[in-house]
């Protein structure tokens, strides 16, 4: 797939996973208000990094590095980047920490809904499932 900011348009939802995640490494999961969605693999040449952070305004100038300062992890859990800064999100983002090296995030308009509808699951069914 071809990367370019038409496929970006419209972007309510993404899930992405540090490297080192347990769980899906390297992928960039987007959901768009139409109800369409897309996976990359940032680590590929097809779909690299810097290109995506180019069509994808709402991602660029994001730090995936753990929890937000604000966020608790599970007790036990290893912190991926845990180091140094945290994770950090664009004004009009909000995000959830999934645990081990996983994010979700949303336009903030669906984050009260979002976090109504996740507060039965556990962190590893919202990640894969």
């Amino acid at each position: 797939m071809k990367l370019t900011d038409e496929l970006f348009n419209d972007v309510i939802v993404y899930r992405i996973s540090e490297l080192g995640a347990m769980g899906p490494n390297g992928s960039l999961t987007i959901l768009k208000k139409n109800g369409e969605t897309f996976e990359f693999d940032y680590l590929s040449d097809k779909t690299p990094w810097e290109e995506i952070k180019r069509c994808f305004p709402g991602i660029n100038g994001c730090r995936f590095n753990g929890p937000m300062i604000d966020e608790k992890r599970g007790e036990g859990e290893i912190v991926i980047g845990g180091f140094g800064k945290s994770t950090t999100v664009n004004p009009g983002w909000k995000h959830f920490y999934l645990g081990y090296g996983n994010h979700f995030v949303c336009k903030e308009e669906y984050y009260e809904k979002l976090e109504k509808t996740f507060k039965g699951f556990d962190n590893i069914d919202i990640t894969f499932d």
